[in-house]
């Protein structure tokens, strides 16, 4: 069953990459060369028609491309949130404006008058909720239909409802509406993912609300989001939010409330199993043990603790479930006859009412051994079966048996996502490669006018912004490749003597124009004696390339960039690039040589990129037999230290 799961999510992860990345590629594609294939005679309103398309297929794109990776923070529980004042009243109705402005003009009434003035909550996640539920009123509906969009605020709820006349939803569809990769039937025929709602879903539950529908096939749909909202009629999520494992400080009163974040983490459907010490050292596994008989729950305890276990206890099934709930175990023993509910009873409820435990180990214990007994446990999922009196040399070995079997099973998983996660992510850049060129070359064409003039210079600026954003994902798909390459050993190393204060200058040339715009001085010691280091050309570029940018995107505006090269008292050549940026706190500094993390989180921040520059440095410094180190301080600046043996180094024949 697993493995058709897989297949299956390989299979709709595939079929939506091919169809909805090839589909605007190919409306660029065709844009770009009606536009090359034209002439003078050509109207400039036409011309800026087929220039709007090619945007259109960009933002399309871009889009997609930001849903799939919102939902890889979630599902690594990465995503952050960012709570604050914000006033949803005047979200919606910039929404809406924006909305009324798409082709076909459609027609939206905004009614938010009964909103409060103001919420508690992230400001852009709330604004992709709501961009998400009205572009798809617009989208799943004749341009002649109102939409209405409507909020107020009732019995402690702020309701906001989204109401289309659209093509509807069949009944039977409505509960699968916000799974991942679910399309209802009656949209067939539109473009679409299936990944929107699903995330629509997961940013509105992470607010403690809640989305509803209502549809009616071929009469429309209504989509309605609950917010709570306190007594006093002001912001909501005054309430802790409990977001996966951790609780954060009332963001009203600022009362610490558990472990206290600076931000909301995702919740995930399964509890953390690999629970830590404040100390970084692996918690022993948790074991709940349920009996209402208090001597053998205690010596059950006693003695695991005595194994190195960690232990809970409960006298019936019904504080047994709040037990689970709360503490989260890694396995339970489980009494069947007890009073309140039973051992069966409480496997009943914990398979069916919590499916996060789906996993978790469940071992019963009792006097009575009959088949029977043995028979109904395992039909209700039960694990294994120890009959009292308990044999504890028996209990620990089926308790580490039980864990062992987990632990497997969870690495297999894993293993199979990663399996999947590298199968989807290998496929994607070489793919998205072959369209790419193609917007890279048309738009070339576009602004050295190859085939005549076009007529208004606003177009060779447009054709500069087509040909810079293709550039810019040829080289995130580039980065990836490289990572890929590296992690399966395809990078292909070819070591040479490299003069390194060639190779520095090179490349402080390249990026000298981005900091003359920004006013960051430029700056190099690079000994004339110093010898050339051993490394693969390409690479070493590619690394001095990432750092220096990164010294000017993260610099203070008339900042200095310093690289200086000196050898170290190992023969090694080291090179330090300092810039007198923003800095990296010392915590994160181990943190930003992973890939995909960026300092700078949450749907707002200041500065662009997908976090791969630093680890690709670093994974192709270390394939040169190189080392990277960074030194950072806040407000500062950063130094990034590369070390790379000479070429006269022995240790570099190997």
């Amino acid at each position: 069953e697993k493995e058709r799961s897989l297949a299956q999510l390989q299979r709709e992860i595939i079929s939506m990459a091919s169809h909805e990345f090839r589909t605007p590629l190919a409306i660029i594609d065709s844009a770009a060369q009606r536009i090359i294939r034209g002439n003078a005679a050509t109207e400039p309103e036409e011309l800026a028609r087929r220039v709007k398309v090619i945007r259109n297929a960009i933002s399309r794109m871009t889009t997609l491309i930001d849903s799939t990776l919102n939902l890889s923070q979630i599902d690594e529980g990465k995503f952050t949130f960012n709570p604050e004042p914000c006033d949803l009243a005047a979200l919606l109705v910039r929404i809406g404006g924006e909305h009324r402005e798409m082709p076909g003009n459609p027609k939206i009434t905004i009614d938010v008058a009964d909103l409060p003035t103001q919420v508690y909550g992230d400001l852009a996640a709330l604004d992709q909720v709501f961009t998400n539920l009205v572009s798809n009123a617009v989208k799943y509906s004749d341009s002649d239909y109102q939409i209405k969009v409507t909020g107020r605020a009732e019995g402690g709820e702020i309701i906001i409802s989204v109401q289309d006349h659209g093509v509807g939803i069949p009944d039977d569809e409505i509960p699968r509406l916000f799974e991942r990769f679910f399309r209802a039937s009656s949209t067939s025929n539109i473009p679409g993912t299936g990944i929107g709602l699903n995330i629509v879903k997961q940013f509105v539950e992470a607010h403690d609300g809640r989305i509803d529908v209502s549809s009616t096939l071929g009469e429309g749909s209504v989509f309605t989001v609950r917010l709570p909202v306190p007594s006093d009629g002001g912001a909501f999520c005054e309430t802790p939010l409990n977001i996966g494992d951790r609780s954060v400080a009332d963001p009203i009163s600022g009362r610490a409330q558990g472990a206290v974040s600076s931000s909301l983490e995702m919740k995930t459907d399964a509890p953390n199993r690999a629970s830590r010490k404040s100390d970084d050292r692996v918690a022993p596994p948790k074991i709940l043990c349920v009996d209402d008989e208090y001597m053998i729950r205690a010596y059950i305890s006693e003695d695991l603790r005595d194994a190195g276990y960690e232990t809970f206890e409960a006298e019936n099934g019904k504080l047994g479930l709040a037990a689970i709930i709360e503490h989260a175990p890694d396995l339970v023993l489980c009494d069947i006859n007890m009073p309140d509910m039973s051992g069966l009873e409480l496997l009943e409820a914990l398979r069916s009412d919590h499916p996060e435990f789906a996993n978790l180990p469940f071992v019963f214990l009792s006097a009575r051994s009959n088949r029977e007994d043995i028979i109904d446990g395992k039909k209700l999922g039960g694990d294994d079966y120890i009959t009292k009196p308990v044999n504890f040399d028996l209990l620990r070995a089926t308790v580490q048996a039980r864990l062992a079997q987990v632990s497997r099973m969870e690495e297999h998983k894993h293993r199979e996502m990663d399996d999947l996660r590298r199968a989807i992510i290998s496929m994607f850049p070489h793919e998205l490669r072959t369209p790419l060129n193609h917007i890279l070359g048309f738009s070339e064409m576009l602004m050295s006018e190859a085939l005549g003039p076009l007529g208004n210079s606003q177009y060779r600026e447009y054709a500069g912004d087509i040909h810079a954003s293709g550039a810019a994902l040829l080289d995130t798909v580039t980065h990836i490749v490289d990572l890929l390459d590296a992690s399966f050993g395809n990078l292909g190393v070819e070591l040479k003597a490299c003069d390194v204060a060639t190779m520095i200058g090179s490349c402080l040339k390249d990026e000298r124009d981005t900091a003359e715009r920004r006013s960051i001085t430029i700056s190099s010691n690079i000994p004339v004696s110093l010898p050339a280091v051993r490394a693969d050309e390409t690479l070493f570029r590619q690394v001095l390339a990432a750092i220096t940018s990164n010294g000017i995107k993260f610099n203070d505006h008339s900042g200095t960039l310093h690289v200086a090269a000196s050898k170290d008292e190992l023969g090694s050549i080291q090179i330090d690039i300092t810039d007198t940026g923003i800095g990296i706190p010392e915590q994160d500094i181990s943190r930003v040589l992973n890939a995909f993390v960026q300092l700078d989180t949450g749907m707002s921040r200041k500065f662009n990129g997908m976090g791969l520059g630093l680890t690709r440095a670093k994974i192709l410094t270390e394939s040169m037999s190189g080392q990277l180190a960074i030194n950072s301080k806040v407000g500062h600046g950063t130094t990034v230290t590369l070390r790379l043996p000479s070429a006269s180094s022995s240790r570099m024949e190997n």
